[in-house]
């Protein structure tokens, strides 16, 4: 008997819910699901039937569309939202099956490799990170941005997705406009200047350049 009156009774697949509908009165009424899942947090259907939810509790972990937590939250097939804009998710890709952790803001994915740029209703711009976890570029952590096209949300593939890449970390690699750096620093653009360096004081600035041996600087001309 819970403190407000209530019995829950289960035997077998039938659950039985009881509660008194005001203080001291003696009406009651029953309701009833078949069905329900073991460990799992029933949800009210109506004012007088229940059926079992996406949660699932497994000793202290609790499941979200998952009968097996492993953890203690565990979330399958979906995105925690933080305040409308924020998004974070795991999934499998459907070219390459192996699995990302993405962070979106103002982007989703469906987990199928597909994704959706949320509009605030001005502008459409997003960022997100995604790590890759197994596969063809294994502990990559690949950063994406697009500028605004509008007001509307709109549907991006993964090929069309890749678009965005701006940055990626893999091992000691780091890759500006490309996803497989072969060096240290790769770095890949359009056009005839693809790299500026600039100094903020007055002089000869240069770039210098270090081995074991000594250091040997490249100045511009003035």
């Amino acid at each position: 008997m819970k403190q407000d009156g209530s019995t829950l009774i289960k035997s077998g697949m039938l659950v039985v819910l009881s509660f008194l509908l005001s203080r001291g009165a003696a009406a009651q009424t029953a309701v009833t699901e078949t069905g329900g899942g073991a460990n799992s947090v029933p949800v009210f259907t109506s004012a007088s039937a229940v059926k079992s939810s996406v949660i699932t509790q497994s000793g202290s972990n609790i499941g979200i569309g998952t009968t097996t937590p492993s953890q203690k939250l565990s979330v399958s097939q979906g995105s925690l939202n933080f305040d409308n804009y924020g998004f974070v998710s795991s999934y499998r890709g459907p070219l390459n099956n192996y699995t990302n952790l993405f962070f979106g803001g103002a982007i989703t994915d469906d987990g199928n490799g597909n994704y959706t740029v949320q509009t605030d209703g001005g502008s459409n711009y997003f960022a997100a990170i995604r790590m890759d976890n197994t596969g063809g570029n294994a502990g990559a952590i690949n950063f994406y941005t697009a500028p605004t096209t509008g007001g509307t949300s709109y549907q991006l593939t993964d090929a069309q997705f890749a678009n965005y890449l701006r940055m990626t970390l893999i091992g000691n690699r780091v890759g500006i406009g490309t996803s497989a750096p072969a060096s240290a620093l790769h770095v890949s653009g359009n056009g005839d200047q693809v790299i500026t360096l600039q100094s903020v004081t007055p002089g000869n600035p240069g770039v210098a350049f270090a081995n074991t041996v000594g250091v040997y600087t490249i100045r511009a001309q003035e």
